[in-house]
């Protein structure tokens, strides 16, 4: 569920995850490597207050941006 957060809320954002990354001052293609390690918290605490979301909220089986249907789609992508 991290990911396809993740991925909705650049969607809906209109950034890419390497833009996420260099304005969120983490490495490039860390975020990437999420599908198979779990992230540092302070990596995903840097995510989680780059959106103004709560990291619990990043991890949540919700997909954040229920309210963009097309940001859902991309996420699924």
């Amino acid at each position: 569920m991290l990911i396809k957060n993740v991925k909705a809320l650049c969607a809906e954002n209109g950034i890419t995850i390497t833009e996420l990354e260099r304005n969120a001052g983490i490495g490039c293609g860390t975020i990437g490597q999420w599908g198979k390690t779990s992230p540092l918290v302070s990596t995903l605490k840097k995510v989680a207050d780059y959106f103004g979301v709560t990291m619990e909220a990043l991890i949540s089986q919700d997909v954040l941006c229920a309210s963009n249907p097309q940001a859902q789609q991309e996420a699924i992508r």
